[in-house]
């Protein structure tokens, strides 16, 4: 082959990229798959816990603004990513007679019906198995 043939290989090469770059960039990203709305069964909870991931339920009352507290819950899934940046969180989001929050791991449980970031923030740091930088209590 010559070069001005290689060359137009590359030039080539080059166009199809940025066009593939800009159809994704058009195209919404994926729905989180460590965000799950409804009833978790059993045998999912066990299967999450064994594979060393924090279970976040929170249950809130039809009617009442929620978004907020759900944005707030789901920004826990970065606060609590690991050095590598694996989630850790799995947050599970239904619906229910009263207002509750529950954490579950293979450290132990925790519930409430309080919703106060910074001791959910605590909790968080006591049942995660691998502790983020942001559990790190420095003197």
């Amino acid at each position: 082959m010559n070069k001005q043939a290689i060359s137009l290989i590359f030039v080539a090469m080059l166009l199809c990229s940025s066009a593939a770059y800009l159809i994704s960039t058009l195209f919404p990203r994926r729905r989180n798959p460590f965000i799950f709305y409804g009833e978790l069964s059993e045998l999912a909870e066990k299967e999450l816990i064994n594979a060393n991931l924090t279970i976040l339920k929170f249950t809130y009352v039809k009617g009442e603004k929620n978004e907020s507290k759900i944005k707030e819950l789901r920004s826990l899934q970065n606060w609590t990513r690991t050095n590598l940046g694996e989630v850790q969180v799995f947050l599970v989001i239904k619906e229910g007679e009263r207002e509750k929050l529950e954490l579950k791991s293979a450290l132990g449980e925790w519930e409430t019906s309080e919703f106060n970031l910074t001791r959910i923030r605590q909790k968080l740091c006591d049942l995660l198995v691998y502790k983020p930088i942001n559990c790190l209590k420095l003197p």
